[in-house]
Formats: C-alpha cells, sequence, structure tokens
C-alpha cells in the first residue's frame, strides 16, 4: 500500500469512492431484481414467460439474486447462456434440466424449479423405521430432508395415534395406492401425483411415511384418509416434508 501511494498519490480515496459507487450500484440492482422477482415468481417457482420477456441483462441479475438467496454460488455467464437457450424453446412440453454445481434448474409446465441435485444414488437408500416420541421435526440425512410434526386442530392424525406405532420412511416401491378424504376412492398414487400436478422428480425423490405397510404420508398430497381423525377435539398433528435445497 505505501508502495502504491508513492506511484499513485491519493489512490486511497479514489479507491475508497470506488467502492462505495460499487456498493450504491449493486445496491441498486438488487432492488430492481426484487421488483422483477416479484413480477415473475410463482410460490417458490419462477414464470417462465414473464422471465423471458425481461431483457438478457436483467435475467442475468434476477437469476443471481434469486441463487444468492437460496445461499447457491453465483453462475457464469456460460452456464446462465445455456440456460437461457434451453428455457426459450418453444417446445411446451420440454423437459429441461440445467445442472449447477450445487442444485439444478428444471423447467415444468411454465414454472422454472430450484431443485437439489438430483441423483439416482439418493434412492439407493434402505428403508428406515422410528418411532416419534412428540417431537417437532426428525432429520433423516439418508432421504436429505425433515419431517416436521405441525399441531393442527382438523385433518390431522391423532397424536395419540402416531406415538403409538412404529413408522416407516421409504421410497416408492411400486404398486402405492392413496386416498384423500374418506368419501374419496382410494386411487394409484401415479394417479394422484398427477392429479395434483406434481413434477416427476419430485414423485421420484420424495420418501413416503407408512404405518405397518399402509401408506400413511406423501408429500405434496398430505396423509391418507384412514389416518385422519374425525375427533376434532383430541391432539392431533399434521406431518409436512422439507428437502434439503
Amino acid at each position: 500500500m505505501p508502495a502504491l501511494a508513492q506511484v499513485f498519490p491519493g489512490f486511497q480515496a479514489r479507491l475508497a469512492r470506488t467502492s462505495e459507487h460499487a456498493r450504491a450500484a449493486q445496491s441498486l440492482l438488487n432492488e430492481m431484481a426484487e421488483n422483477d422477482l416479484q413480477a415473475c415468481r410463482a410460490g417458490e417457482q419462477l414464470l417462465r414467460a414473464p422471465l423471458l420477456q425481461l431483457r438478457p441483462e436483467r435475467r442475468n441479475n434476477l437469476l443471481r439474486y434469486w441463487l444468492a438467496q437460496h445461499d447457491k454460488r453465483m453462475p457464469s455467464t456460460s452456464w446462465l447462456r445455456e440456460l437461457w437457450q434451453q428455457l426459450a424453446s418453444e417446445d411446451e412440453n420440454v423437459q429441461v434440466c440445467v445442472s449447477h454445481p450445487e442444485c439444478q434448474l428444471r423447467l415444468y409446465r411454465g414454472k422454472v424449479y430450484l431443485t437439489p441435485r438430483y441423483d439416482q444414488q439418493l434412492r439407493e437408500v434402505e428403508s428406515q423405521h422410528f418411532r416419534w416420541q412428540g417431537e417437532a421435526s426428525l432429520r433423516f440425512d439418508a432421504f436429505h430432508g425433515v419431517l416436521e410434526f405441525v399441531p393442527c386442530t382438523s385433518g390431522g392424525v391423532a397424536s395419540a395415534t402416531l406415538s403409538a406405532q412404529e413408522l416407516e420412511i421409504h421410497y416408492r416401491r411400486g404398486g402405492e395406492r392413496f386416498r384423500f378424504a374418506a368419501n374419496r376412492p382410494s386411487r394409484p398414487l401415479k394417479q394422484q401425483y398427477q392429479s395434483q400436478d406434481i413434477p416427476a422428480w419430485i414423485r421420484q425423490y420424495s420418501p413416503l411415511v407408512s404405518s405397518a405397510k399402509q401408506l400413511l404420508f406423501v408429500p405434496g398430497l398430505g396423509l391418507d384418509a384412514q389416518f385422519q381423525t374425525l375427533e376434532e377435539q383430541q391432539p392431533q398433528v399434521m406431518l409436512r416434508w422439507l428437502p434439503d435445497l
């Protein structure tokens, strides 16, 4: 620093001003990205149509901002170029999956999803048996997520019933059936997934919870009707699966 000061007198002040200008510019970029995010957002996903209507510079700014919110490293320019080329496809049924070092971006029915880096090896794990003893949540590292138990007043499973049973968490094995309500028919799990517009990769990598080989809980669908209690005065909980991202 002293040597630089001899060659460039007063450079410290100019460097400080440049740094301040960069901070101000980044603040404006973040504000623009937040506005664009609200215009393109649909829940936790981004809508492709309004996203592609933005100028390339704003699209890149928005995507970097979105990834930063999820603590993901900044993508390269070539990676962004590849992403936009795939998203711009005119085929509405095209399956887009662009891998980032820490995640994947997927397109499904006009929405861009930020997902973990799914790998077939994730499914090569054995089921785990466990008992719920009133915990607010249980983590399952082998399945890369957390199972939450949320108190509720209706539509849940009785806490006493749940704690009295040995539970099992596992991936799909084939042949599972699910029923939304007592007055609705039991149908193959694949059909129920399709009826709720759940993407294929979520179906494949979301673990199920069973009791005595009876399907109890399916992420994205909820509790099977046979386990839902009708006694509202009875303490009960809803289950919720939170995958790592």
